[in-house]
């Protein structure tokens, strides 16, 4: 074992910038790799010769965009943490930051991960991946029908269109219902969701689909007691001693 490097990956759509930082070390060594599995291999490539023990990646979770990313280094064998964005905003305001640019994101990520040693991220099940995929694709349907929703109340002059839009709504309906009905299937097929899921459809006033919605969200092992899914959510309050009222902390998912 070497010394600690903190591996900084600022994760964008197309393209990853990266920075390695040692301790005691102003400056770290850079790259930029795609955002793709061809782009990890070209990491840990560039990684050759370093103890990979010794490394510890740190990346704000972006969706879909750090998924695969994150993935594939935690199956090469490195250490991986992921950070609400809002802690590494702050850490670059105490550094008296006042730019805001990939190079400077990856470099606060690896400064922060040496500085605050954050806990390892572990990947979903993959029954709780599939979940949260298909939860996101309802999601995306259901924006859509609002926006055919609110194009068809607006009326218009064509008649034809008029009916695309209609038809258009038919079938995302159909999609839409056949895809919940896959996201019910595959929780019942899977002995902790469906636990899970039988304590969340308990609660008054939450049915299937929230009870769904908040499952594909929540991996509710990793948390020790219902505080910190709050925190986790983003829902609980926090001292605040210049007020009367405690805010609620907009800071989750």
């Amino acid at each position: 074992m070497g010394d600690k490097i903190g591996l900084g990956l600022d994760v964008a759509k197309s393209t990853i910038e990266v920075c390695a930082l040692r301790n005691k070390v102003k400056r770290g060594d850079r790259t930029v790799i795609d955002n793709s599995i061809a782009g990890g291999q070209k990491l840990l490539t560039w990684l050759h010769g370093t103890d990979l023990s010794d490394v510890h990646v740190y990346l704000e979770p972006t969706g879909k965009y750090s998924r695969v990313i994150a993935a594939f280094l935690h199956e090469a064998g490195l250490k991986v943490s992921q950070v609400n964005s809002y802690a590494v905003l702050n850490h670059g305001r105490s550094k008296n930051y006042r730019s805001k640019t990939d190079r400077i994101d990856a470099y606060l990520l690896a400064d922060y991960c040496l500085k605050e040693n954050p806990p390892i991220w572990e990947p979903p099940a993959p029954s709780q991946a599939e979940l949260s995929e298909i939860q996101a694709r309802i999601d995306e349907l259901g924006e859509t029908l609002i926006q055919e929703g609110n194009r068809l109340a607006a009326g218009g002059i064509s008649s034809l269109v008029q009916l695309d839009i209609k038809e258009h709504i038919a079938h995302l309906l159909v999609r839409k219902e056949s895809l919940e009905k896959a996201a019910k299937d595959l929780v019942h097929a899977d002995a902790l969701l469906a636990a899970n899921f039988k304590i969340i459809h308990s609660i008054i006033g939450l049915g299937d689909k929230s009870s769904l919605a908040l499952l594909s969200a929540v991996r509710f092992d990793r948390f020790p007691k219902a505080r910190s899914v709050g925190c986790f959510a983003g829902l609980t309050p926090r001292r605040y001693q210049s007020g009367e009222v405690d805010p609620i902390v907009r800071a989750g998912n």
